[in-house]
């Protein structure tokens, strides 16, 4: 007899065993019995920090998944490298016609908290066309009616394919290539004469900080938890780069405390959907905007400095973000001196994300990298050649210092930002803003206490309310945590080596392991209270959030899933229940064997 032929056919006795098993163990609601386990995954876990919730939600998985006989191990804490590369990058030298399971190389189910943007781009995540290594499909989910919904949104603005977002969301709700589980929230805790900070942005690193203010002194010092590395807008690394590179750097749009688009240094915006799936916005630059120099911002500097994004030579780390945009730089036309054109090959969903990008000054970057190259990029500020040309900006601050070895940044107003017809002739609040790098939590309250710095964002829920003078801000962030499934598992993915060898079978055993998951449980106990549960992939900043509830949470729901043969799940009945099993059992056993015998033959 063929190998495989045996080696699937054993993969199946699993399932055979689960139904012919006595019907109290799926069927009625004692707990208490044991029940068969059907079959087995292994579960990766991401852990980010030493306070992550990751390992004890999988600790907790652990011990309910079996209750509905799904057996799991927890083989390894790895990275999203580790991931991603599982997905592609398995043993070479055999044929896979789906992504090995854990122990060939591949992966089964990961458990990990993903961060998101307030706008984040639909596509790359669950379309076909960014199954990795093209995109971030690392599910490998296929499905071409969420393709198809997919197109249909992709050409239109956010809310104007409002509908066709709702049906995507739908999708994934029901299939569930990932499992939602909660949102977290974030904490920051700061003294209580500090004001203004967009807590929401700040998380996403899209702060307002011209806003911010502290009426002891009008001097903010900001903890941050990522090391600094970048060295300007182009090389920016880690969330502490971002907390002043977003100070310095001025763009055409920025979002304001309402998490909404608006001009920074624009003053009118025309944008136009064509009929060819393309889109033209054309921008008005501030006649009144200038560099912290004092010279003013023209359209060619917008032009110089999206090129610069573009540049290979460069490699920004924007570009991931904005290449699919446009073609070439020739894509970014200058009308005139204060009016610029973005010609896109796509209609975008969020238009004003593409001029949210930070401005430099063409005239003193130019002759840098005609005299020294791009490795100007890579200099501190105030060093060597660069000196502080490129952190030249029309943000509301500017850059002072910057020590990458003490991960230490000060930062004061830029004089020119009150000209600014949005900024209406105010000034930033603060005098200075100086960032420090705080390591662990311990460290924060620590450095709270003592005056070393006034805010903080902190990994675990801690009551600094209870220091004099210090209080807690709670604020919703787009992170979720998920379990994210391999749909190329023959199991939870594809439904291959199932009874019914069916896709549909495989969703159950995907919505079985959704009820199996106590959400209330984890956010009360686990997270202490702070987040929520989740119902769709996406966090709740996501507009079509409340159309949707968590899975509940119901052990026998979910055995009736996993133990329904592609049935619709119906409540769970002692009588008579146990004969229709044992029919179930019989029939699948003498297909199985009809098929087996037919393969060999």
């Amino acid at each position: 007899m063929n190998r495989t032929i045996i080696k699937n056919s054993f993969k199946l006795l699993p399932f055979l065993i689960l139904f012919i098993v006595n019907t109290s163990i799926i069927s009625t609601s004692n707990t208490s019995n044991p029940v068969q386990i059907a079959f087995s995954i292994d579960l990766l876990t991401l852990n980010l920090n030493e306070h992550s919730a990751i390992p004890r939600i999988a600790g907790l998985l652990s011990e309910n998944l079996p209750k509905i006989g799904v057996g799991i191990n927890i083989v390894e804490h790895t990275t999203s490298d580790n991931i991603a590369e599982r997905t592609w990058n398995y043993p070479i030298g055999r044929d896979y016609d789906y992504i090995p399971t854990y122990a060939e190389g591949g992966y089964d189910i990961v458990l990990r908290e993903v961060a998101w943007d307030f706008d984040h781009d639909h596509e790359g995540y669950f379309d076909s066309e960014s199954i990795v290594p093209n995109g971030l499909n690392y599910y490998q989910y296929n499905n071409i009616i969420y393709d198809n919904y997919l197109n249909f949104f992709l050409n239109q603005t956010y809310y104007e394919g409002y509908e066709y977002l709702f049906e995507l969301v739908t999708i994934l709700y029901d299939e569930l290539p990932s499992i939602a589980i909660c949102y977290p929230r974030t904490v920051f805790s700061l003294k209580n004469t500090v004001s203004g900070i967009d807590w929401a942005l700040l998380t996403v690193n899209q702060h307002r900080i011209e806003n911010w203010g502290n009426s002891d002194g009008h001097i903010i010092n900001f903890g941050f938890r990522e090391k600094l590395s970048g060295t300007n807008i182009f090389k920016q690394n880690s969330r502490g780069d971002s907390t002043w590179t977003q100070a310095v750097y001025g763009s055409l749009y920025t979002r304001n405390q309402y998490e909404e688009w608006v001009p920074m240094i624009a003053n009118s915006t025309f944008i136009k959907s064509k009929l060819d799936g393309k889109m033209n916005i054309t921008v008005g630059i501030d006649q009144l905007a200038k560099f912290s120099d004092g010279s003013q911002v023209l359209s060619e500097d917008v032009k110089y400095s999206y090129d610069l994004h573009l540049n290979s030579s460069l490699v920004s780390n924007q570009l991931i973000n904005f290449a699919k945009c446009f073609q070439s730089i020739e894509s970014i036309s200058i009308v005139d001196n204060y009016t610029i054109q973005f010609n896109l090959d796509r209609i975008y969903n969020s238009p004003h994300k593409v001029l949210s990008l930070g401005i430099v000054d063409k005239s003193r970057i130019e002759p840098l990298i005609d005299a020294f190259g791009y490795a100007i990029f890579d200099e501190l500020p105030g060093t060597y050649d660069v000196q502080y040309d490129l952190v030249t900006s029309c943000g509301p601050y500017i850059l002072d210092s910057l020590d990458l070895d003490l991960n230490l940044f000060n930062l004061s107003p830029n004089p020119y930002w009150n000209n600014l017809t949005f900024s209406n002739g105010i000034q930033p609040h603060l005098l200075s803003l100086n960032g420090t790098y705080v390591s662990n939590d311990q460290e924060g309250i620590e450095k709270l206490q003592s005056g070393v710095i006034d805010v903080i964002k902190l990994k675990a829920y801690i009551l600094p309310d209870l220091i004099t003078g210090y209080s807690n801000i709670e604020s919703k962030a787009p992170i979720s945590i998920e379990l994210g499934v391999n749909m190329k598992h023959p199991v939870i993915g594809t439904g291959e080596l199932t009874p019914l060898g069916t896709r549909e079978y495989a969703i159950n055993i995907r919505k079985g392991i959704s009820h199996a998951i106590p959400r209330n449980y984890i956010v009360d106990e686990i997270l202490m209270g702070l987040g929520v549960p989740a119902s769709i992939q996406y966090p709740d900043p996501e507009i079509v959030f409340s159309y949707f509830e968590p899975y509940t949470y119901d052990l026998d729901l979910a055995r009736s899933y996993v133990g329904s043969v592609g049935r619709k799940p119906n409540p769970p009945t002692p009588s008579s229940s146990g004969s229709y099993i044992i029919i179930l059992t019989t029939f699948f056993a003498i297909v199985t064997t009809s098929i087996i015998i037919k393969k060999k033959r």
